[in-house]
């Protein structure tokens, strides 16, 4: 093939990421008679544009050679981009699809992953195989919108970066409208600098915080060091698998739930409200620690959850509380602004640490626990993350000798560990594609993509209006169970299922 090859390698963060696909969908109204080969030329030309933003976006991912002697890591990746490659942008017209409900409908809908999104299969990242497409992206038409369905690849676009991306797409796409009608677009910029796309940045700047491999520590850090990576330890005995999928998984449900903007307020101030109850009594050290409204959720979530999964009257509940064990709650953490102050805010890769709260499960689903003091327990998780505690982990990361033979904790249909993806803060709603599209009306996630691995709970981002819906996928038996879960329905109500 004529023409040169860029290669960039991956940052250890990007590396200890699951090896998947992550897909999103956004929906779009369309004027009536909208010509869609115009929309779809407008968004063409748009994501070509985005290029100088976003250079790995029509990249590769490989498997760097074993016998490459500059490279520690069995398995390491690195992005190959072509100079004549282009971000791929598939045209799907639903629009005669008997099948294919309109946009009112499907946004009352729980999506299904066909038709919607880009067939690209399983990554195949071996060092001379196809590789592992970085970003693909297939407008749905449909009557009376469009369905733009996104696919990254997890290990170098994360939802911090994966927003980004979208929102300098939007910008892109409204510039070029005006430029067609000869008018000037006066909107503020999005400024990703060069720095924003380079994975070397977070081993630089954490050499200048001095810091030093160690490449003895895969075998001494501990479980708490390996969690902050999103990894299990090597020498964990609960039950904890990569990603294969189960040979006989459950039966599956996948719910949408929406919190309206009134509703997260008077969860947050319930929370405020249990802790004042509590101060001055046997709780009063932790009066001084006030959980926010993002906080209250997880901890709305994590009991209502355990409580679906472990209902008093099973044996198998009672054996778990009579042992003392232990819930772990896994929180997804965004590490741009704690790892360095040098470190661009629109860092493009991967950098996604778990903030982990534990209590007994006994505690957890006590009646008489209250919202509040779980709140509490997952702030003061969250505040004992630093950043000599975020390097600490890059350099587990970046010592690992295998990044193939990696196990994650939430990978699993075993144990008492709840992992919560939350995208409250990634901003979508106000991605403003221009004339021809406007702002996102919906964002939603494909259901039921992990049932063969494990539960799914994602937070989806907070709607202009201030309301946020939840995507939560459990067993049958158990989704039941939390659809009728007096605590959790009082703020929430299901969209559909």
């Amino acid at each position: 093939m004529e023409g040169e090859w860029k290669v960039t390698r991956l940052s250890p963060m990007d590396n200890v990421m699951p090896r998947f696909y992550t897909n999103l969908i956004l929906f779009f109204r369309l004027a009536h008679n909208q010509d869609i080969h115009e929309v779809h030329a407008s968004l063409d030309k748009s994501l070509l544009r985005t290029l100088p933003s976003a250079p790995l976006l029509p990249g590769s991912a490989y498997e760097i050679k074993d016998d490459d002697d500059q490279v520690h890591g069995r398995g390491r990746l690195e992005i190959r981009v072509h100079s004549s490659a282009r971000p791929t942008l598939l045209f799907n017209d639903l629009t005669e699809d008997s099948d294919c409900e309109d946009l009112e409908d499907l946004q009352q809908t729980a999506l299904t992953v066909q038709k919607l999104i880009p067939p690209l299969g399983l990554p195949d990242t071996r060092p001379d195989g196809p590789g592992a497409l970085v970003f693909a992206a297939q407008a749905n038409y449909i009557r009376g919108g469009l369905l733009l369905g996104l696919t990254e690849y997890h290990p170098v676009i994360d939802g911090a970066s994966g927003t980004l991306l979208v929102r300098k797409w939007a910008e892109n796409t409204r510039i070029l409208l005006q430029e067609e009608k000869g008018q000037a677009d006066t909107a503020p910029r999005l400024d990703i600098t060069p720095d924003s796309h380079d994975p070397g940045i977070l081993e630089r700047l954490w050499h200048e915080a001095e810091n030093v491999p160690d490449y003895n520590q895969p075998e001494t850090a501990d479980d708490d060091t390996y969690r902050l990576i999103g990894l299990s330890a090597p020498n964990l005995t609960h039950p904890t698998v990569g990603l294969e999928r189960q040979t006989s998984p459950p039966r599956m449900r996948s719910t949408i739930f929406y919190v309206s903007k009134a509703s997260f307020a008077a969860l947050r101030a319930r929370a405020d409200s249990d802790i004042q109850e509590t101060e001055g009594g046997s709780s009063a050290g932790k009066g001084t620690i006030r959980p926010g409204a993002s906080d209250a959720l997880m901890a709305l979530l994590w009991r209502a959850i355990c409580k679906a999964r472990f209902p008093p009257d099973e044996e198998q509940t009672q054996l778990l509380l009579e042992t003392a064990t232990e819930s772990a709650l896994d929180t997804t953490l965004n590490g741009r602004a704690l790892f360095s102050s040098n470190l661009p805010w629109t860092y493009l890769g991967s950098l996604v640490f778990i903030n982990t709260t534990r209590l007994p499960l006994s505690t957890l689903l006590a009646p008489e626990t209250t919202l509040g003091s779980i709140a509490q327990e997952v702030r003061t998780a969250t505040d004992t993350i630093t950043p000599s505690k975020l390097h600490e982990g890059f350099g587990l990361a970046a010592t690992l000798s295998d990044y193939k033979a990696l196990s994650y904790p939430f990978a699993t249909f075993a144990g008492t560990e709840v992992c919560i993806s939350s995208w409250l803060a990634w901003s979508l709603y106000d991605a403003d594609f221009g004339s021809l599209l406007g702002c996102p009306e919906t964002v939603r996630l494909p259901h039921g993509e992990f049932d063969a691995v494990c539960r799914q709970c994602v937070v989806l981002p907070l709607q202009v209006h201030g309301g946020f819906e939840i995507v939560l996928s459990m067993k049958e038996e158990e989704m039941g169970r939390m659809e009728t879960d007096e605590e959790f329905m009082r703020w929430a109500k299901v969209v559909s299922n």
